[in-house]
């Protein structure tokens, strides 16, 4: 569950993530958060690399394609393993 108040990191900086400045950019937001107690959501993952670039600066959460595509709400119900 994310809270309202948690971070998060729009889907640009994602695209240059391999970049060194962008990724230190997401590094000191991810810190800044954690050390105010909030924790982190990436969107715009489509890829691996975005997630493990993500996931190395220190991000709790992401979402995007790499997921899942967007589907229609009486679908998900469906997609929990324990129904």
């Amino acid at each position: 569950m994310v809270l309202q108040e948690d971070v998060v990191a729009q889907r640009d900086p994602l695209t240059r993530l391999l970049n060194e400045r962008p990724a230190a950019i997401i590094r000191f937001i991810t810190e800044l958060a954690h050390d105010l107690g909030m924790r982190t959501v990436v969107e715009g993952i489509e890829h691996i690399r975005q997630l493990v670039a993500v996931a190395a600066c220190g991000c709790d959460y992401g979402q995007g394609y790499f997921y899942y595509r967007p589907i229609c709400g009486d679908r998900i119900a469906g997609l929990r393993s324990d129904t």
